[in-house]
């Protein structure tokens, strides 16, 4: 799962890697459009939930026994599958590992730099999708209750964060 401002080729190398030592990759499309409100995080885990439906559900025609999937996320694509699989309401039990890699999983406040054109720009890019990534978001609130104790983890997910730090003065140029 590519993230906020990406594209299904943004993971082309992983995907082309994952495919030559043997995995079925599948990389969808959660591409949001800036003030886009229906590709906000809970719109994009409920495509999400229908990928991995349907790609479960086609091992099953082939005679596959495979009821999970693994989930490798990027970058607010991560706070997508979070999203999913802490959705008593919705998840269905399908996911076996989760693999985040630089997700924000406590969120992003560029607005609390002193950097005005960095936070202009991002909301450019991002609009009201960038709600969902604010320290203080209900989303976020939602994902992370009960961290202290880990009652935010599912059980039965096996999780892994891979992540790095990196000032936003560094890789953005408006």
């Amino acid at each position: 799962v590519h993230g906020l401002d990406g594209e299904p080729a943004a993971l082309g190398l992983l995907e082309g890697y994952l495919s030559e030592v043997g995995y079925d990759v599948d990389v969808g499309d959660y591409v949001r459009e800036p003030g886009d409100e229906a590709g906000a995080t809970p719109a994009l885990a409920a495509l999400l939930r229908q990928r991995v439906g349907a790609q479960v559900a086609g091992y099953a025609r082939e005679g596959i026994k495979l009821g999970r999937v693994d989930i490798v996320a990027h970058s607010t694509g991560g706070l997508v599958a979070r999203h999913y699989v802490q959705d008593s309401a919705r998840y269905r039990g399908d996911v076996r590992k989760l693999i985040m890699v630089a997700t924000p999983n406590h969120g992003v406040a560029l607005d609390d730099r002193p950097l005005p054109s960095v936070q202009a720009w991002w909301w450019g890019r991002v609009g009201a999708a960038c709600e969902d990534l604010h320290p203080a978001s209900d989303l976020l609130r939602r994902l992370n209750a009960g961290e202290a104790e880990g009652a935010h983890l599912v059980a039965g997910v096996e999780y892994a964060v891979l992540a790095g730090r990196m000032p936003a003065e560094e890789f953005i140029d408006p």
